[in-house]
C-alpha cells in the first residue's frame, strides 16, 4: 500500500503550524500528517519524517525563520524572505499578514499590489506558493521514495460580475433621460444612437449572457456569476432589484453556472447591508432546487480583514472570490489554489474557503493600461504559471468588458482567444 503519512517536528507547535501544514502537506498534497514535539517520539517513529525545527533530528529538515511562531504582521518580511524557510513564507501569504498591519491604502481603501512583498520581490506573477511545495515534495521524494503524493491537474474557472445587468435598458424613465441628456452635453454621439436603438427594440449592448454562455459551454470551461443586487449609490450602480427581467436572467443563469453574490461597496464593514444583499439572492433563487448563495465576491474587492471574512462565514458564505489586486495582475496569496482562511486575530483556522484570481479586465486594460493583444499575452503567461504547478486559473470579467461596447472595443475577441488557450492547456493536462 503506497504511503501517504507523515510525522512532522516542531519545537512550540500551535494553530498556525496545524493550519499551515494542513494546507501546503495535506491540501496541496494529499498527505496526511501528524505534528509532534516529542523527540522521543519523533525519533523512534518508522514513518517519513520533516523536522521543522534548528535541532539535529533525523528526516528532512527544515530550519525556520524562527523557533518561537509562524511570523505573521510583526515580521520585517524582507527579512523572512531572505530565508529559506518556506513554510513560514507560505504562512505569510496565506494567512494575508501584511494587509493586517499599516499600510496606505489606495482611494478605493484597498491593500495595493504594490506594497506587497511578492511584487517588491518580482515574484507577484508567479505561484510562489505551489512552486515551493513541490520543490518540499521532491527534497521529501528524494529521502523517502515510497512517499506518494496526490497528482494535481490544472484546472480553470471563469468568473463573470455583473455589476450592471444592462446598459440602457431596464433603468426607469428618470435614469433614461438623465442618461440620454448626458449623452448629449458630454457629446457622446455613437453612445447617444445605441441608445436610441435599443430603446425602439435593439438588443442592450451589455445583453451578452447567451453568447457568454454558449462560448464557455462549447469549450467545457466553468463560468461563474456574481452579481450586484445592491441599494443604488455613487459606486453600485445596477438597477433595482426586485426588477422582474433581472430576476429571470438570474434564475436563468444559474440552473446551469454557478450564482454568487457580488456584495456592495459599503458592505465590507456592515453586515447588515450584506446579510440583506445576500437575502434579495437567495429569495430570487428559492424556487431552484438546491440553490442557496455559498459564494461571494466584493464589489471592488474592497475587504477589511478580518471583518469582511467574519461576516461572510456567519451568513453562511462558504467561498470568497475577492482574493486578486485592483492595480496588478498575480497571485495576491502567492498561490493559485483554493484555501482555507486562516483568522489571524482569532487564531484560530475557518471554514471559508478564498478562491484567488489571477487577472481581471480592469486591471489590464485601465491600471495597467494594455491593449486587448498585451492583455491577452500577459493572461497566457499567467496560464501557463498555474498549468505548470497543477493550480486552478480564475479570471475575473465583466459582461460590459465582453459587450465590446465602447471603450471595449476589440475586447471579446481576446477574450475568445484566451478561452480557446484555456482549452488548450487543459488537453495538455
Amino acid at each position: 500500500m503506497a504511503n501517504q503519512e507523515i510525522l512532522i517536528y516542531v519545537s512550540r507547535p500551535g494553530p498556525r503550524h496545524s493550519y499551515v501544514f494542513r494546507e501546503l502537506l495535506g491540501g496541496l498534497q494529499g498527505l496526511r500528517f501528524e505534528i509532534t514535539h516529542d523527540d522521543n517520539k519523533y525519533k523512534s517513529a518508522t514513518i517519513p519524517r520533516l523536522n521543522y525545527s534548528s535541532k539535529e533530528l533525523p528526516g528532512l529538515q527544515v530550519v525556520p525563520f524562527s523557533d518561537s511562531n509562524l511570523p505573521s504582521w510583526d515580521v520585517r518580511p524582507e527579512e523572512l524572505f531572505q530565508s529559506n524557510d518556506l513554510i513560514a513564507k507560505s504562512f505569510y501569504l496565506l494567512s494575508r499578514a501584511e494587509e493586517y498591519g499599516d499600510f496606505e491604502p489606495d482611494a478605493h481603501g484597498r491593500f495595493q499590489a504594490e506594497h506587497s512583498i511578492l511584487y517588491r520581490l518580482g515574484l507577484h506573477r508567479k505561484p510562489v506558493v505551489n512552486i515551493w511545495v513541490n520543490e518540499l515534495k521532491e527534497e521529501l521524494k528524494k529521502v523517502y521514495p515510497t512517499l506518494q503524493f496526490a497528482e494535481r491537474k490544472f484546472t480553470a474557472l471563469a468568473t463573470i460580475d455583473i455589476d450592471s445587468a444592462w446598459c440602457f435598458g431596464q433603468k426607469g424613465l428618470a435614469r433614461q433621460m438623465g442618461g440620454f441628456v448626458g449623452d448629449i452635453l458630454k457629446l457622446q454621439a455613437r453612445r447617444l444612437l445605441k441608445r436610441i436603438e435599443v430603446w425602439t427594440g435593439a438588443k442592450d449592448p451589455f445583453d451578452i449572457y447567451d453568447e457568454v454562455c454558449e462560448m464557455h459551454q462549447s469549450r467545457h470551461i466553468p463560468l461563474h456569476f456574481f452579481w450586484l443586487l445592491a441599494n443604488r449609490g455613487k459606486h453600485d450602480k445596477n438597477i433595482h432589484w426586485k426588477n422582474e427581467r433581472q430576476q429571470i436572467r438570474i434564475k436563468q443563469l444559474a440552473e446551469k453556472h454557478g450564482m454568487g453574490i457580488h456584495p456592495s461597496y459599503h458592505s465590507l464593514t456592515d453586515p447588515q447591508l450584506m446579510a440583506e444583499e445576500i437575502s434579495r439572492l437567495n429569495d430570487i433563487l428559492k424556487s431552484l432546487e438546491r440553490k442557496k448563495v455559498e459564494t461571494s465576491r466584493q464589489h471592488f474587492l474592497r475587504l477589511a480583514w478580518p471583518t469582511t471574512f467574519r461576516q461572510l462565514l456567519r451568513l453562511d458564505i462558504r467561498e470568497d472570490y475577492s482574493l486578486g489586486w485592483a492595480s496588478q495582475v498575480g497571485f495576491r496569496a502567492g498561490i493559485c489554489t483554493p484555501f482555507t482562511w486562516y483568522d489571524l486575530r482569532a487564531e484560530e483556522e475557518t471554514h471559508l474557503t478564498l478562491v484567488p484570481f489571477a487577472c481581471m479586465d480592469v486591471t489590464l486594460k485601465t491600471y495597467m493600461q494594455q491593449s486587448p493583444e498585451e492583455a491577452l499575452q500577459t493572461c497566457k503567461e499567467l496560464i501557463d504559471e498555474t498549468a505548470a504547478v497543477g493550480g486552478q486559473f480564475v479570471s475575473l470579467w465583466h459582461n460590459e468588458s465582453l459587450s465590446g461596447f465602447g471603450q471595449w472595443r476589440g475586447w471579446p475577441q481576446r477574450y475568445h482567444e484566451l478561452l480557446d488557450y484555456i482549452r488548450l492547456a487543459l488537453d495538455k493536462n
